[in-house]
């Protein structure tokens, strides 16, 4: 499961696809990519679903839980989403604390 399809998550995905790994990429969002052409996009999405990628579009995560043998991703709709590893790509915050930027 990759939770995130911006570009990381996507290219991950994709990756692990290419290798024959199932994939599940999960996003909150309705659309991925929005800056890339929405023809393109479509096209792209459905090659990756002629792939035997599985792409939830609008699901928003409520929970992800380490089981001992799995990982589950239970989203807002109460469907659950068990695989072996689980990536999240989903945003990232800078490390700017120590930065001073107050002083600049």
């Amino acid at each position: 499961t990759v939770i995130g399809a911006g570009v990381i998550g996507v290219e991950y995905a994709t990756i692990f696809s290419a290798l024959d790994v199932p994939v599940t990429l999960v996003e909150p969002r309705n659309s991925i990519l929005d800056f890339v052409d929405r023809e393109i996009v479509d096209d792209f999405i459905h090659q990756m679903r002629d792939r035997g990628m599985t792409i939830r579009l609008g699901s928003t995560i409520k929970e992800v839980a380490s089981k001992p043998d799995y990982a589950e991703v239970t989203l807002a709709d109460g469907r659950t989403i068990r695989s072996e590893i689980l990536l999240y790509a989903a945003g990232r915050s800078g490390n700017l604390g120590s930065l001073g930027l107050d002083a600049v």
